[in-house]
């Protein structure tokens, strides 16, 4: 690698301890620790979701057993998103009654027991040791690959930037990293495997490329079994400590269920993006490490400074999913194991430093771990056994509502990992197929014996199964809010107030746009030049428009929301829409492709826009466009015939006067509506007037009238604050639903 990639790799790596540091400010109890004292916005709950969800076992696995065995195995792990769905849509509807819990042990304590907790405790940090294990061997990896680190000072240098910013900050760190996480993997993994396909000819020259059984989808009869019960196993949520904890923390069951659906949107193209990249590495170099699938193809075809940003995203990959279970972890030792097994109360203070060292031991664990094993998935699945057949069918089953007893719990476990054991070692290499599904149905068999010839007996009284309500906590203020600077700018002011009014009065769909935006700059080949090479600098132009959508689509996790956001949302109209289309249709000789794309732009652009906004980011985002092509390459080369202007003219100006007429009709139609809206505002406060004057006369006539008894003045001044309080309602109410009704379109 370059020193600008290192750089840019060093960057991230003090960006994410940086946020991480930064975010374990104010945390002082366990509470904050493990779920946080206040409600994260929807998108943290997504990027955490998403950013948890995919790691090493994705990033790396994949091409490795692509590399290996063929495509069928990323469309099998594609199941992934099932279990999110499954998730989603059977037990998020069903967490409203562990509401205040922490960590899955709390839940499991309030169906089995002390025992429960206990055994859950220990089992969530088994399988946190390998997932952190696969991760932080995937860090060993990569530095040893790129960096020219060795492996084992790779996994020890890894571990010790996530254990810093986990163990300090807690889930608000985790959180707050994963979302700058989230960002640069859906943009550096999509990145790689359009970059890839375009050097080895597309998809067909790719399927020529490679042997026939790796794009097979049917395989012979021994293997299938294999990929079967993977599909079995990848398709089962196991709700492991992670994901019980992001359930926790959402606050409600939409939030949870809307990030768990489109976290299982994502991951099933993410997952077959980074099959597809196993065999580009395939085509390009057979005879290397399948480990070193990924990296070889970024080394090969990458060019300098995009490469050191696609292994910023391999790690941030890597990093999201281990601070993840480095958190759960030491959440679940000193809140489920060692409180209960101690008996004592632990203050609040003890409990937090307790798991903050845990994080530190957990962290020399899974370096064992790394070292132990050669393949990532490998590492998973085989620490997956502690916790699907001890713990998922009794976890399952409380929360359907099947209150067993704590004896049936425990035979189940015993039974279930007592399978696993004999599976592993006796059984296994004469069955064919992995211990984890026979061990999950010795757990069920004898959980719901048990449970029927006890008669459905439960020991286990109800806990505290509902906690109260968090209470929301206010993010720390940006630098620049506290900053003198803008003091000194009062154009940047002036522009920020003129965004401020134009989406106040039209609206503004940020997330929409954000999301259609990456699509069409991420995507393979949609809105890209379908005909020759990438050029790197169209890559970074594509990469930098993805970013500026990224940052639409945390719009709600934006510190100065209504000053700034606005005017960042008319930058990055600009930047995506004129100013890049124009620097490709320059740049492609004015093709018939791009003058295509020009004139949806322009229609894009009028729909998205008021008319006046429209009218000045046109203009300047082309001529930016154009200056910028000129700077870097000269005057363009262009030759259209007479009929290809025509053309051109023609598709530009309908669809800039369609978008114009029917968006004008929508700013008038909103004008009007308001404009209704201000007349019947004007008309309850002139009623309520009306009301209040002769109310205010009655009130003081009555206290001067002579001959009315104390009583019957009471009963008058009673009837008339009654009037005015009546008055005041209805001016109250039409001024609310004015501005309910008028505020900008978030969207």
């Amino acid at each position: 690698m370059s020193n600008v990639d290192i750089i840019i790799v060093a960057g991230y790596f003090i960006l994410t301890l940086a946020v991480g540091i930064w975010n374990s400010r104010g945390v002082i109890s366990m509470r904050d620790f493990s779920i946080g004292e206040y409600k994260f916005c929807n998108s943290a709950i997504l990027a955490t979701v998403v950013a948890s969800f995919i790691g090493a076992q994705d990033v790396l696995g994949i091409p490795e057993k692509v590399f290996s065995a063929g495509l069928i195995f990323a469309v099998v792990w594609m199941a992934n998103s099932f279990s999110l769905c499954a998730v989603a849509k059977y037990v998020a509807p069903r967490m409203e009654p562990f509401k205040g819990m922490i960590s899955a042990g709390d839940i499991m304590h309030s169906f089995y027991g002390k025992p429960g907790r206990i055994i859950t405790g220990c089992a969530s940090i088994l399988l946190s040791i390998g997932y952190i294990g696969g991760q932080i061997a995937s860090i060993g990896y990569l530095c040893d690959h790129f960096l020219n680190i060795p492996h084992t000072t790779g996994i020890l240098l890894g571990a010790s930037i996530v254990v810093v910013y986990a163990s300090l900050g807690g889930i608000r760190a985790v959180t707050a990293t994963d979302v700058i996480q989230f960002l640069v993997l859906i943009i550096a993994i999509p990145v790689v495997c359009n970059v890839g396909l375009c050097e080895v000819g597309g998809v067909l020259a790719l399927f020529d490329a490679v042997p026939s059984t790796h794009t097979a989808l049917i395989q012979e009869s021994h293997t299938m079994w294999g990929y079967l019960s993977l599909l079995v196993i990848v398709s089962v949520p196991f709700l492991d400590p992670v994901t019980t904890q992001r359930l926790l923390m959402a606050g409600s069951e939409a939030r949870i269920k809307k990030s768990l659906y489109t976290a299982a949107i994502i991951y099933a193209p993410f997952a077959l993006l980074i099959g597809f990249i196993g065999l580009i590495a395939l085509a390009m170099n057979p005879g290397i490490d399948p480990a070193l699938a990924f990296p070889a193809v970024v080394n090969n075809v990458l060019p300098e400074g995009l490469k050191g940003l696609t292994v910023a995203g391999m790690f941030a990959v890597i990093m999201s999913t281990a601070d993840s279970f480095l958190n759960a972890a030491s959440v679940t030792f000193a809140h489920d194991v060692v409180k209960p097994i101690r008996g004592k109360a632990l203050s609040d203070k003890a409990e937090l430093r307790v798991a903050r060292l845990t994080s530190l031991c957990v962290g020399v664990f899974a370096i064992v771990a790394a070292i132990s094993f050669s393949s990532i998935i490998d590492i998973i699945l085989n620490f997956l056994s502690f916790w699907g057949p001890v713990i998922v069918v009794p976890l399952f089953a409380g929360i359907f509502g099947l209150r067993a007893s704590t004896r049936t719990f425990l035979i189940s476990a015993v039974c279930g990992f007592s399978t696993f054991l004999i599976w592993t070692f006796l059984l296994g290499e004469f069955a064919g197929f992995d211990s984890l599904i026979p061990s999950m149905l010795v757990s069920a068999a004898t959980f719901f014996g048990a449970y029927f010839l006890e008669g459905g007996k439960s020991e286990q009284t109800d806990t505290n199964a509902s906690g109260q309500v968090l209470k929301g906590a206010q993010p720390a203020p940006s630098w620049f809010a506290n900053s003198k600077l803008k003091s000194f700018l009062p154009s940047f002011s002036r522009l920020c107030e003129f965004s401020q009014k134009r989406v106040k009065l039209y609206g503004a769909q940020y997330t929409t746009f954000g999301i259609c935006a990456m699509l069409m700059y991420l995507l393979p080949f949609f809105m890209w030049s379908p005909e020759g090479p990438t050029n790197s600098i169209t890559l970074i132009l594509r990469i930098a428009a993805a970013t500026l959508a990224g940052g639409l689509i945390f719009s709600d996790f934006w510190v100065q929301k209504e000053k700034a956001l606005p005017l960042y949302w008319h930058f990055t109209l600009m930047y995506c829409l004129p100013f890049l289309t124009t620097y490709m249709l320059f740049k492609d000789g004015a093709s018939l492709f791009w003058m295509m794309n020009m004139s949806l732009v322009l229609l894009f652009l009028a729909v998205l826009v008021d008319w006046l906004s429209f009218v000045i980011i046109l203009p300047l985002g082309a001529l930016l466009g154009a200056s910028f092509y000129v700077f870097l390459h000269g005057t363009p080369s262009i030759t259209l015939s007479a009929s290809e202007i025509f053309l051109f003219f023609y598709m530009c100006f309908f669809s800039t006067l369609i978008g114009l007429v029917f968006s004008r009709n929508k700013e008038i139609q909103e004008t009007l509506e308001r404009e209704h809206a201000l007349d019947l505002k004007k008309k309850a406060e002139q009623m309520s007037h009306d009301i209040r004057s002769p109310a205010v006369a009655l009130s003081m006539f009555c206290k001067n009238v002579p001959g009315l008894s104390e009583q019957e003045r009471e009963i008058i001044t009673s009837a008339t604050d009654r009037i005015n309080e009546i008055s005041n309602n209805l001016l109250q109410k039409a001024a609310q639903d004015l501005d309910e009704k008028y505020t900008p379109v978030e969207g």
